[in-house]
């Protein structure tokens, strides 16, 4: 017995779907690290605010502690 499918369709929305995965890998990842920049800024300011004795948001406020990316690596300053 002789069982035959047609996958052509199959593969060509499967070679569809994976076409943008790399865009899609790069956006997640930059999700990603954007989130915990902003965890480690959170964790940073409840530290110094606690040891300070001093409102985080005062801190927030006079603009002393920054996170940013670079180029896929997040940097506390």
């Amino acid at each position: 017995m002789l069982i035959e499918q047609d996958i052509s369709g199959d593969l060509e929305e499967l070679m569809a779907l994976f076409k943008d995965a790399p865009k899609k890998a790069d956006r997640a990842i930059h999700r990603a690290l954007s989130k915990l920049s902003r965890w480690a800024e959170r964790q940073v300011l409840r530290d110094l605010s606690r040891r300070m004795k001093v409102s985080q948001k005062l801190l927030k406020e006079m603009n002393r502690i920054k996170v940013r990316l670079n180029k896929g690596r997040a940097s506390l300053s």
